[in-house]
């Protein structure tokens, strides 16, 4: 749900256009209202340089109650009681039917595909939103795709959007024409959907700030003073411009088209035709009233209630209450609308009839507003219970069936749960997913660290958990429950709640520092397990960046504006990128003041290291706490203390020595995944992600809109792929284990790579951990060079081998040699380095010069550190030499009559020797003859001589093969002529 989520910190919307974003991408920031704008593991016995998933992907549990429902978003039921649930981060939608749970659509990774198939196997990008019309027939918001999905008798189908993401919400965005117009950037990332009785559909199209109508019907339909012929879209509502003060209305009492709406995450439609619109940042749902073409507020006032165990209002009209990032809403068969008070942590009705009623213990008078559900306490608690006692956890869509009964997407808690009769209880969700290898389960797994011991830890961010895997590749629950909240300090991390935490940092101690991300905070796990804030205020975000944010004071009482990364430096001070708000911060862990990157910091206190807080591009050579950055994401510290930032929006990575000084280290800014194999400035990497150093401190490069994994070489200062396709970078998707790992696909975000070379790859969009053993490789273009024939003592033209260094790691050139036979007559010169960097390049260049007659051969030898070395390319070619053809070849005699036939010896390479005859296989009682006996060719042109072949009548019949033969030491060259004796 977007209650719950910005706009991905991989994509900068200028330079987005046109492209789709990826489930996959979708960075859940439950703060929405302040943010849009080394010791190996044991090796798995693989060759260097593959891939394989050794963790995640595993099948979820039957028992609903032990399965991982990560995030759910939406859930409902139908005619049949069966429930449909979207899980976003786990790529599928789940089917609740006879108890039992399975996968109804999606292959548990990221993509787009299926269509025209079966549903079940159908990939997803990430389903948000579902609803299902009187016909049964389902529709699925797949905003990872930004496509909205069909699904009828078993069969899926896209019905609108084309995949490509319509990112200016003020285009046209393909209103008034086709749904699915092939090549016409449609919709960005919707979420809501709903159907009314005249075959509409309705999408709340978020991230274009606008509401949608597709027609699946067969007739034209008129709505909100919106003609829309069958198979089109048109918008409904919202100018698509974001309202800039939503406590002044967003256009209220005027015409919907001209409405400002802000993320809108959901939509309902009564049976009279009555539009409720989830208007989630400006803290209202608003109303198209049937037949009319305007909108009006329908509940809330455009004020956040910021203290949700107060009423916010309840009691009292509808339109004067306070909501917080309402992400949901529904309707019941009388017309009353249910809302998804996400932020306040309640489910709430407003009241339509003319006459008080009571839902679930709660009587609410005409038009006013009431909690049914929820204490507005974040967590989970209640289950058996009156649902107003029950505790929630950023719920989000709802849903209301025939009889009353309520399903609601307690989203924070991993939880579908059910009002009925007036009590609450989970019927599906609440699992751990902890197992062995791929029988374990990630939602979203974003960021990796090591520990001293060689396991490696998971910010499992969908599952507001830190996972461990250790070195039999188990998977194990270090910290959190799973519910999405800031609860636990000072007590044992297992029952602590984590946010959408996004990375993880250790330091020589073994104590655990995690980026809790959409607390706005960093909490440390220490040894004996107990966890505590050690940076940040919860809840309290700098946002924007309009003052120091705390620095210079203790560093619990600093704020953020979104702690994307933590790393520790080599003497365990905390090290932030703070994403949100263009900075890089420091916390001074020792007992003492030290001085970080040019800037002093006290014990216990914060300070900014890199940044102005201002979005830009600016600074380099000078101090950096006077550069520009934008949107920093990745940190990384080498040996010499020197500072790298992954400057994600302006897609280049950044250097910061130990005196402060920042500089361009890597990427030249251009939003392409290009250059590879040249020096790491002349690199492309359109908006890179997270980075790592290695123990050699070579500089890993990962995520962001290119699904690959770089390496910047610290030898050699070049750049190239080290794991991921190259050629389909922006596609994401879930291909090539068991093969090489630059012909893989993967949806990838964080990495790291180990003492021993491993790389760990956390392939968040396919909710995997991958493997591989990064190593040398060196690959010839050519097996064999062949360098004709030659006269003697003559130098061939050079013929040329590129060498390309095809592993993850430097190939360091011993020598290239040329051996066998004939080694002393080929020579080569080559302008290969002593260390070739990943995807570099040499070439090797291969001369002959015959001393001798004939055939020669050799091999040259690329001699390297690679396991297959040395890597061998077959040279051959010749000294003077000549063929010999008889013509005709076959020849028909009668017994005692003669035949002829012509030999002609060419000479190859100015070959000018006297070449002797022989002749054999003639049947008894014939003979062989040739004539002249010997010739000798003037090095340029073909010489014949005459071979006959006289039979006696005595010949026995048969066929014969008799072979010619021309010689010249130590040249022998045979033509052969089959002669018939009938």
């Amino acid at each position: 749900m977007f209650a719950s989520a910005t706009v991905s910190p991989q994509r900068n919307s200028s330079v987005c256009i046109g492209q789709r974003l990826r489930g996959s991408r979708i960075f859940f920031v439950f703060l929405l209202a302040m943010v849009v704008c080394c010791v190996a593991l044991p090796g798995l016995g693989q060759a260097p340089n593959i891939i394989n998933t050794v963790a995640g992907g595993g099948s979820n549990s039957s028992n609903p109650l032990n399965a991982v429902v990560p995030g759910p978003t939406s859930a409902i039921s139908d005619a049949q009681g069966n429930v449909y649930i979207a899980p976003p981060l786990s790529r599928y939608v789940f089917e609740l039917s006879n108890g039992a749970l399975s996968n109804y659509a999606g292959q548990g990774y990221g993509g787009f595909g299926g269509d025209g198939g079966s549903v079940s196997g159908s990939l997803l990008g990430a389903a948000g939103g579902l609803v299902m019309d009187s016909s049964g027939t389902l529709f699925i918001s797949d905003y990872g795709n930004s496509r909205i999905r069909m699904v009828v008798g078993g069969k899926i189908s896209t019905i609108a959007g084309t995949g490509i993401k319509c990112a200016d919400s003020t285009n046209p965005c393909g209103d008034g024409g086709s749904a699915t117009a092939a090549g016409v950037p449609m919709l960005n990332l919707p979420m809501g959907i709903a159907v009314d009785n005249k075959g509409g559909l309705y999408i709340a199209d978020s991230f274009n700030n606008r509401i949608r109508l597709v027609n699946y019907g067969s007739s034209s339909i008129t709505v909100a003073g919106v003609t829309v012929p069958p198979g089109d879209i048109n918008t409904i509502a919202g100018s698509g411009n974001a309202c800039t003060n939503p406590t002044l209305g967003c256009g209220n009492g005027g015409a919907a088209l001209a409405a400002q709406l802000t993320l809108p995450e959901d939509v309902a439609v009564d049976s009279a035709g009555n539009i409720f619109i989830a208007d989630t940042k400006d803290q209202m749902v608003r109303e198209i009233a049937a037949g009319s073409s305007n909108i009006q507020a329908f509940a809330g006032k455009g004020g956040a209630c910021t203290t949700p165990t107060a009423a916010c209002g309840d009691g009292g009209p509808a339109t004067a209450a306070l909501l917080h990032l309402p992400a949901g809403a529904a309707v019941d068969s009388t017309g009353n609308v249910y809302i998804a008070d996400t932020s306040d942590h309640k489910i709430r009705l407003v009241n339509t009839q003319s006459s008080a009623i009571t839902v679930d213990g709660v009587t609410i008078n005409p038009g006013n507003i009431g909690t049914i559900a929820g204490t507005g306490v974040q967590g989970f608690g209640g289950d058996g219970g009156a649902p107003t006692s029950a505790n929630l956890d950023l719920p989000g869509k709802i849903f209301v069936d025939g009889s009353g009964n309520m399903l609601v997407a307690d989203t924070g808690n991993q939880r579908v749960r059910q009002i009925k009769a007036n009590v609450i209880n989970t019927i599906a969700g609440g699992g751990l997913g902890d197992a062995t290898g791929t029988a374990a389960i990630f939602a979203g797994p974003y960021n990796l660290s090591e520990d001293s011991a060689g396991n490696i830890y998971i910010a499992d961010q969908g599952n507001n958990r830190i996972r461990k895997v250790d070195s039999n590749f188990t998977v194990s629950t270090v910290v959190g429950t799973g519910s999405a909240g800031a609860s636990g300090d000072t007590s044992s991390a297992r029952s602590a709640t984590l946010n959408s935490p996004s990375s993880i940092a250790i330091d020589q101690s073994g104590n655990l520092y995690i980026a809790d991300s959409n607390n706005f905070a960093v909490r440390k796990v220490d040894a004996n397990g107990n966890i505590s804030r050690v940076a940040g205020t919860y809840g309290k975000s700098c946002f924007p960046t309009n003052s120091a944010c705390g620095d210079g004071g203790p560093a619990t009482a600093a704020t953020f504006a979104l702690p994307l990364t933590t790393i520790v430096d080599h003497s365990g001070n905390l090290v932030i990128a703070d994403y949100f708000a263009h900075r890089i911060r420091a916390v001074n862990m020792q007992t003492s003041p030290i001085t970080l990157w040019g800037v002093n910091i006290q014990p216990g206190n914060i300070a900014t290291v890199a940044g102005i807080g201002t979005a830009g591009y600016a600074g380099n050579g000078g101090p950096a706490i006077q550069a520009k950055l934008s949107h920093p994401s990745g940190l990384a510290v080498d040996s010499a203390n020197n500072l790298y930032i992954s400057d994600q929006y302006n897609m280049q990575i950044r250097q910061v020595n130990a005196s402060g000084q920042i500089n361009a280290y890597a990427l030249n800014t251009k939003a392409c995944l290009c250059g590879d194999g040249k020096p790491a400035l002349q690199g492309s990497m359109w908006n890179p992600l997270m980075i790592a150093i290695d123990p050699s401190n070579n500089l890993f490069i990962s995520g962001g809109n290119d699904d690959v994994v770089q390496i910047v070489d610290a030898a050699t200062q070049y750049y190239g792929t080290i794991a991921g396709s190259a050629q389909n970078a922006d596609q994401g998707g879930f291909f090539g284990d068991g093969g090489p790992a630059t012909q893989a696909r993967m949806a990838n975000t964080g990495a790291l790579v180990d003492g021993a070379g491993n790389l760990w790859v956390s392939d968040n969009g396919n909710n995997r951990l991958r493997h591989v053993v990064l190593g040398p490789a060196l690959t010839p273009s050519t097996k064999t060079l062949s360098f004709g024939t030659l006269p003697l003592n003559t130098k061939s033209s050079p013929q040329s081998t590129i060498a390309s260094s095809s592993g993850g790691l430097d190939v360091s050139l011993s020598g290239i040699t040329i051996t066998g036979t004939n080694a002393g007559e080929f020579a080569q010169t080559n302008n290969c380095p002593a260390m070739v960097a990943p995807n570099r390049t040499c070439k090797a260049n291969v001369t002959l010069t015959p001393t001798t007659y004939g055939p020669v051969s050799a091999t040259l030898n690329f001699n390297d550190n690679a396991p297959d070395s040395p890597q061998t390319v077959k040279l051959t070619g010749s000294g003077p030499d000549f063929t010999l053809t008889a013509a005709p070849n076959q020849l028909t005699i009668q017994p005692g009559q003669s035949g002829s036939s012509t030999l002609t010896v060419t000479p190859l390479g100015l070959f000018n020797q006297v070449v002797t005859f022989t002749c054999s296989g003639a049947p008894a009682n014939s003979q062989c003859s040739i004539s002249p006996h010997s010739v000798q060719p003037d090095g340029i042109d073909p010489i014949t001589s005459t071979l006959t072949l006289k039979t006696l009548g005595s010949v026995a019949p048969g066929t014969y093969t008799i072979t010619a033969t021309g010689s010249f030491s130590p040249l022998r060259h045979p033509a052969t002529i089959t002669v018939t004796i009938p």
